[in-house]
């Protein structure tokens, strides 16, 4: 059985609809927070091929983790709220991609 798409990601300002877009990015409706990192976290969130998720997110975590880096001499802003769920995000991607392929292996 494959992923389920989710409905939104989360995101500083709550959560990010993913609702289907022409351009096939998610839309926050308000201006870029880093903008690099988001779209390749958002790639990796939606990325549906098992087989290439595992490298999505690790290029999401790496871009997120720059950013973070970047920022770290700011104050807290929405951004540092933004990266923080991000990360927890792929963290529980990559636990259930784990799972499921211990699973695909027992069978």
């Amino acid at each position: 059985m494959g992923r389920r798409m989710p409905q939104s990601i989360p995101s500083a300002s709550g959560r990010i609809s993913l609702g289907r877009a022409s351009s096939g990015h998610a839309s926050s409706g308000r201006a870029s927070l880093g903008a690099g990192w988001q779209q390749l976290y958002t790639s990796a969130v939606l990325e549906l091929d098992e087989g290439r998720l595992p490298e999505r997110v690790a290029v999401a975590r790496r871009a997120i983790l720059d950013r973070a880096d970047e920022i770290l001499t700011t104050a807290r802003t929405d951004e540092h709220r933004a990266l923080s769920d991000a990360l927890r995000f792929l963290r529980l991607l990559e636990e259930v991609v784990a799972r499921e392929s211990t699973h695909h292996a027992a069978a």
